[in-house]
C-alpha cells in the first residue's frame, strides 16, 4: 500500500523526522500519527471533563432552588384520565 506525499515541505519534514529519529520514513510517520493520535484524544477527554464540570455546577446550582410545588411532575400536567390539563 502506498502514499503519494506531493508537498515538498510535508516531505522534508518527514525526511528530518526520520533522519533525527534515526527509523525509516515509514515509521516516522506512524510515530507522527500515533502521537498526534494521543494528543487529539486526549485533548478531548480534557474538553468533555471540562463539559461535565460545567453540567455538574449548573446542577449544583439547580439542587439549590426551593422547590415551589412539591407534586410530581405527573400530577401537574395530566388530569386523574391521564390527558393533559
Amino acid at each position: 500500500m502506498g502514499i503519494s506525499i506531493k508537498n515538498d515541505e510535508v516531505e522534508s519534514l518527514i525526511r528530518k523526522m526520520a533522519e533525527t529519529a534515526g527509523v525509516p520514513i515509514t515509521e516516522s510517520i506512524r510515530m507522527a500519527v500515533t502521537e498526534w493520535l494521543e494528543n487529539h484524544h486526549l485533548q478531548e477527554q480534557v474538553k468533555e471533563d471540562v463539559r461535565q464540570r460545567e453540567i455538574d455546577d449548573i446542577l449544583e446550582k439547580m439542587r439549590s432552588w426551593p422547590v415551589r410545588d412539591e407534586r410530581d411532575h405527573s400530577e401537574i400536567l395530566y388530569d386523574r384520565d391521564g390527558l393533559p390539563k
